[in-house]
């Protein structure tokens, strides 16, 4: 007979130590400056950080969204930098 997972019993078990935080569209916002609609619209320009689509819901890893920060780096105005679409507004 098989027994039902009760919640208590997964406690430690659903990810491991070195889990990275999942983020809010809204929380990402806040950290990058930027709207909530900045982001849809990256989002469906195939811009923007990497992100999970759970169901409905829109989430973004920390590490994904540290490292779009990163490639959004540029040395001077005229440094092409990323592709076409994925530049901060």
């Amino acid at each position: 007979m098989v027994q039902a997972a009760t919640n208590s019993s997964l406690i430690g078990l659903a990810l491991p130590e070195n889990r990275e935080t999942l983020l809010t569209e809204n929380e990402v916002a806040y950290l990058t400056r930027q709207s909530p609609r900045t982001l849809q619209s990256l989002r469906l320009r195939g811009g923007g950080p990497v992100y999970l689509k759970l169901g409905r819901l829109i989430r973004y890893r920390s590490g994904d969204v540290r490292a779009w920060l990163e490639s959004q780096r540029r040395t001077s105005t005229s440094d092409p930098g990323a592709q076409a679409g994925s530049e901060v507004p």
